[in-house]
């Protein structure tokens, strides 16, 4: 038995595997490498099943399988991506910044979004943060679009992405999971992660301990919606028209505007209130 056919038996990746393995004082060859039955069975003893997993194990697994996630796909695993230097151009003319906008622009930019282009164009000339709900990294055709697309944004805004806690939570118990579709989808995310985290481009967010990941992402719109314009990455259509809906609330006077963006197409879109209300609408009624 070879240290890849082990692994595939026990739910995991061989680079994943040699790596829980270690974390348990055992050292198993290369992949394509054999093990012979003593090793196999030290492994299986001290190593669970990855729908086993749980305790400092499971928290070593989402380290692992999210680094190991983040070493190649960003890199160019997915699409063959133009060289790093010529990624990100540098713009020939800065504009200048325009005002803060009061109360009477802000309303008058209620009837549409925040960013009606890209992610890049809708963060420059005010103040802005970026969030990220879990349905977004796990997303298919993710990697390429958090890197060609959220990457460059998050750099020429010199701002990072905010995760919050309850986000991780999610991904990680994803990955952790029996089904291969949701626990690839949960270390894509955590790759995703891992690889913007390294160059320091995420901003961990604390969460309450009795919110889920959709109520956290509501309350952080609505802390920072005074001072920021604040965008939202999420594949959740009913998380979109509630975030949408915080922009009647009568409470803060100075509203800065609020968009959300998922991505569609390969790429990374803007979804307006209007459509996402429609959307919401067709979702109930079907």
């Amino acid at each position: 038995m070879t240290v890849k056919e082990l692994a595939r038996a026990m739910g995991y990746k061989a680079v994943v595997l040699v790596e829980l393995a270690k974390e348990k004082g055992i050292k198993l060859p290369a992949a394509d490498a054999s093990v012979d039955a003593r090793l196999a069975t030290a492994v299986r003893t001290q190593v669970p099943h990855r729908a086993k997993l749980a305790g400092p194990l499971l928290v070593a697994f989402t380290r692992i399988a999210g680094k190991a996630s983040a070493v190649s796909p960003l890199k160019g695993a997915e699409g063959k991506a133009a060289p790093p230097k010529a990624a990100v151009p540098a713009p020939a003319k800065v504009s200048p910044r325009p005002p803060r906008p009061g109360p009477a622009s802000a309303k008058a930019s209620e009837g549409k979004p925040a960013g009606s282009g890209s992610l890049g164009d809708a963060l420059k000339g005010r103040p802005s943060k970026v969030a990220v709900d879990t349905s977004s990294l796990m997303m298919d055709g993710a990697i390429r679009v958090y890197k060609n697309e959220v990457l460059p944004a998050l750099k020429a805004a010199n701002g990072p992405l905010i995760v919050p806690a309850k986000v991780l939570e999610e991904l990680s118990r994803h990955a952790a999971r029996n089904d291969e579709h949701l626990s690839e989808s949960g270390i894509r995310g955590l790759g995703i992660l891992a690889f913007l985290g390294g160059v320091g481009l995420t901003e961990d967010m604390k969460s309450a301990a009795d919110v889920h990941a959709d109520e956290d992402l509501i309350n952080l719109v609505s802390r920072f919606r005074s001072r920021f314009a604040v965008h939202v990455l999420t594949q959740d259509v009913a998380l979109m028209v509630d975030i949408y809906s915080l922009r009647t609330a009568e409470s803060v006077r100075e509203i800065q505007p609020i968009a959300v963006w998922e991505i569609r197409g390969g790429q990374l879109r803007c979804v307006s209130a209007e459509d996402a209300r429609r959307r919401r609408k067709r979702q109930k009624e079907s």
